[in-house]
């Protein structure tokens, strides 16, 4: 009996899937900004905006936090999709991020016996993202409305950090630079859209809509890919344990770092072709 339910279960799948409305592939171009509220990089550097203290009294004298969000900017799109009936479907996209938006921070402060000024840009290097969802259609032979909602899996989400700053005191003036790539750990996210899709030929149509995507990610691990002191390359003279830090979302050992949060949530809009079967 319980094998019969199964193969008229897989029996049905297949008939349901033979009889679809409507298989598509499409492809498409968008750009995202951010909507999260200011996050720390680390320690009390924003990663979009400034903060600067007293270099006397410690005590703050200005700050201007922006929206952050690290994935930002623009995206290409490739995806595929089966209409089950005319209103229902499933849809699988993959997006992968380039000229992403650049966060800009500043943190000013006093240190020992001086003051430090360090700015830092930081952003996603390539996110690769994927995109399973839900997808409901409004019936139409020359135009349709749709919306779409699912999960975010992020199969690569690496961000980049670019620094510099100078430390001073009475003596010393300490200028460095240098490059950092953090590694995460795999969160999962959620996205939805709601958009148009216009009948451009038998086969072609062009869509376009509005998305929203809820995602943060824990920093796993950073490696400091270059650094400069003074004008002088010192990475080839870091010890291991300067340029690798690890990090961890409850205490292994001593040897890691408590993990903190990016935001990876960004809205925007999208457009392309799909081509239908």
């Amino acid at each position: 009996m319980k094998k019969s339910v199964l193969l008229l279960t897989a029996l049905s799948a297949l008939i349901s899937v033979s009889h679809a409305q409507k298989v598509y592939v499409k492809v498409g171009i968008g750009h995202n900004i951010p909507v999260s509220g200011s996050a720390h990089f680390a320690y009390d550097n924003p990663i979009n905006g400034k903060v600067t203290y007293n270099s006397i009294t410690g005590a703050t004298t200005d700050y201007d936090l922006k929206k952050s969000g690290v994935s930002s900017g623009m995206q290409a799109i490739a995806g595929a999709g089966i209409m089950f009936s005319k209103y229902v479907g499933i849809e699988l996209n993959a997006t992968i991020g380039f000229l992403q938006k650049k966060n800009e921070s500043l943190y000013a402060g006093p240190y020992n016996n001086g003051y430090f000024s360090e700015r830092n840009t930081t952003y996603a290097k390539a996110p690769l993202m994927l995109n399973p969802a839900l997808v409901l259609r409004t019936p139409g032979e020359k135009v349709s409305m749709y919306a779409r909602a699912g999960f975010v899996l992020p199969l690569m989400a690496r961000i980049k950090n670019e620094f510099n700053g100078t430390l001073s005191d009475i003596a010393t003036n300490y200028n460095y630079e240098g490059e950092a790539i953090y590694k995460t750990y795999f969160s999962l996210g959620y996205s939805g859209a709601m958009g148009i899709s216009v009948k451009a030929s038998k086969k072609m149509n062009i869509w376009a809509e509005a998305n929203l995507t809820s995602l943060s990610v824990f920093v796993k691990e950073r490696e400091i890919t270059a650094y400069y002191a003074n004008g002088i390359d010192v990475l080839p003279r870091m010890s291991a344990n300067d340029k690798m830090a690890s990090y961890s979302k409850k205490y292994e050992n001593s040897n890691t770092q408590m993990s903190y949060s990016l935001p990876f949530s960004n809205a925007g809009v999208n457009a392309g072709v799909s081509f239908s079967f």
